[in-house]
């Protein structure tokens, strides 16, 4: 997250000394954040995981790991 937010900075030309909030650095540049995207796509993979019949390998780990 720090890394992203370095580019960000370095994207928009602002230093660290502009105080502005992180928040406000990813609306002007319309980025999701990092961990916002990684939970979207643990969420796709559970549905599609669900989607599979109940003895496939991969279902059947994904329900051990969240059960």
């Amino acid at each position: 997250v720090t890394t992203e937010m370095k580019c960000l900075r370095i994207i928009l030309g602002v230093s660290r000394r502009g105080r502005f909030r992180n928040e406000d650095i990813g609306g002007k540049v319309g980025t999701t954040s990092v961990l916002d995207f990684i939970k979207k796509q643990e969420i796709k993979w559970f549905w599609n995981i669900s989607l599979l019949l109940t003895d496939s390998a991969p279902q059947r780990a994904t329900l051990l790991r969240y059960s």
